[in-house]
């Protein structure tokens, strides 16, 4: 069996850094990559957690630069696509940059670079605004009492 050469976008994040520390267990299935914008943990990120991405294996990017994309991509089977802007607290400018022009270069990197396979998971930020208006807020404020609250779907409109 062949390894499987996988990149891990945002993998300093809470759950890429996860992803990628399962994966490494199976050094004879997948040979692990990492992308991110900063070499350290999110703030998110649990202090006891080590993280050791191989310098080899590691390429500093934010996904703004496409061309610096493709080439981290080059010879990559699969792209597990986690890099985004999660919380949305630095603005809408930050979104912008990690979520939705970060994703596209992500998704266009892959078929320039001849990936053939991306997983990918979206970012709370698609339902965000949700948590301000009742009764959601209330679950925001850790004030839950148990009793069921109507779900955000997708066909739900978008809340600012």
């Amino acid at each position: 069996m062949t390894t499987k050469k996988v990149m891990i976008t945002g993998v300093y994040g809470l759950i890429a850094g996860a992803i990628y520390n399962h994966l490494v267990q199976y050094p004879q299935k997948y040979d692990v990559y990492g992308l991110a914008r900063r070499r350290r943990d999110s703030d998110r990120v649990a202090p006891e957690r080590t993280l050791n991405v191989p310098d080899d294996k590691f390429f500093l990017s934010d996904l703004s630069n496409l061309e610096e994309v493709v080439r981290a991509f080059s010879g990559i089977d699969a792209v597990v696509h986690m890099a985004a802007d999660a919380s949305g607290q630095a603005g809408f400018q930050s979104v912008l940059k990690s979520n939705l022009i970060g994703g596209y270069h992500a998704f266009e990197a892959c078929r320039q670079a001849g990936v053939k396979r991306i997983i990918f998971a979206s970012s709370i930020q698609v339902s965000s605004g949700y948590g301000r208006e009742e009764p959601y807020s209330r679950v925001s404020r850790g004030e839950y009492d148990g009793e069921p609250q109507p779900i955000v779907t997708h066909t739900m409109p978008t809340r600012r």
